[in-house]
């Protein structure tokens, strides 16, 4: 609430040299929480405030995470990495208003501590300031997202020159905390035949709805088999055009086979 009563100050006095300044009320805050085997940090953008009081949109910038037998061990690390990552993948991102844990009293007991210490080697993240949480937090947090999937909690969206429709009072944005890729072996799984991870959903990119299908072709296959170092566009096309036709389909079975 203060910090919002801030940006609206600030907001109304810069509006003296600007008239047509739009106010945008995005925030962001770190979250920090461990549990038995695992400690995590995420950075979130708010916005979309609601006249109860709640937050409209929750957009997820990054998210750091590692299984640990001593979770609070790695704490540091977490920050650290939550703090390179942003810069890199939302480097428009505004400061953080604060750092939010999560947990038992314990847990952000540690968590505050280990903050206080870290902070002042983090440039800019100096003053941001500590809060916790109640330690049902998190399921508090799942009732009410249940309760928007379910239609409990509804906002009404206005767009001028149509009707106003219901819509999710909470709007959630995940990105992937990891990056995918896969391997190929054209060699029956030979273990020296493997070929160079191939990335096909990078780490922070935003979630897609729908499966990634990736499509294989008997004569690419046939091509990366039997290459010896590496192709340019247009070669790898030229010998995937001459492993085409019925003279080539034993190479190609071959190929396939052995993927």
């Amino acid at each position: 609430g203060n910090v919002l009563q801030a940006m609206h100050k600030e907001h109304q006095t810069k509006l003296l040299k600007s008239p047509d300044l739009v106010f945008e009320d995005d925030m962001l805050l770190l979250l920090t929480g461990v549990t038995k085997d695992s400690a995590e940090c995420t950075a979130v953008q708010i916005s979309g405030t609601r006249p109860d009081g709640m937050w409209g949109q929750f957009k997820v910038l990054t998210n750091v995470s590692y299984r640990h037998e001593k979770p609070e061990s790695i704490i540091d690390k977490c920050v650290s990495e939550l703090f390179d990552t942003l810069d890199t993948v939302a480097p428009e991102a505004s400061g953080p208003v604060a750092m939010v844990a999560y947990g038992t009293v314990a847990e952000q007991k540690t968590i505050e501590t280990k903050w206080d210490r870290l902070k002042k080697s983090l440039e800019d993240w100096e003053e941001v300031p500590f809060f916790s949480t109640r330690p049902e937090a998190v399921a508090l947090g799942l009732a009410v997202m249940g309760a928007v999937s379910h239609g409990r909690i509804t906002t009404t969206v206005h767009i001028p020159g149509k009707k106003p429709r219901a819509d999710l009072a909470i709007q959630v944005h995940n990105v992937a905390p990891c990056a995918v890729g896969v391997m190929m072996n054209y060699h029956g799984g030979a273990d020296d035949k493997w070929q160079p991870v191939k990335t096909i959903f990078d780490f922070d990119r935003r979630v897609p709805a729908g499966p990634y299908q990736i499509d294989l072709v008997a004569a690419e296959c046939a091509v990366y088999r039997n290459q010896k170092g590496e192709l340019s566009d247009e070669a790898l096309l030229k010998a995937i055009k001459d492993n085409e036709g019925a003279k080539r389909i034993p190479i190609r079975e071959e190929a396939a086979l052995n993927l």
